[in-house]
């Protein structure tokens, strides 16, 4: 029985993936009719800026909880935070406000890690880049022919 089933199976899959690529345009939102790009490069500057925008707005939401705190403690508090230097200098009072600044700071940490890698990936791309323009160079050159000879 599981054979037939297997097999009614496989044609179903079979008759909507050839009849996926025989349209020109994608007339249902199955999983086989949309295309990955795996090509998003975010750029560094709006990378830096979320991260930005969401200490800022972060630390806006912390004062309202911790009336001790001023704007600067809670910016710095986040930062401490998602920087994971974490001093333990600063610590929520309230045990509500504590987990809801902890699910805030898990979500933060992704943010940051998101920005490292943009960074990174930066960073890499552009030393490819100068070790491809050297490289051409040094071809072209004719002081790096003699070299060789």
């Amino acid at each position: 029985m599981q054979m037939k089933n297997k097999a009614v199976h496989k044609l179903i899959f079979k008759k909507r993936a050839n009849s996926a690529r025989e349209s020109e345009k994608p007339t249902s939102a199955e999983p086989s009719s949309f295309v990955v790009d795996d090509n998003f490069d975010l750029p560094v500057s709006v990378a830096l800026f979320l991260l930005l925008v969401y200490i800022l707005l972060g630390a806006l939401m912390i004062i309202k909880w911790e009336t001790s705190w001023s704007y600067f403690h809670a910016v710095y508090f986040i930062f401490v935070s998602l920087t994971t230097i974490g001093f333990g200098d600063m610590v929520p009072d309230n045990p509500t406000y504590l987990i809801i600044t902890f699910i805030y700071l898990l979500f933060g940490l992704a943010l940051t890690s998101m920005c490292i890698n943009v960074v990174q990936e930066s960073i890499t791309n552009t030393v490819v880049q100068a070790k491809d323009k050297i490289a051409m160079h040094l071809r072209r050159s004719p002081s790096a022919d003699s070299i060789k000879n």
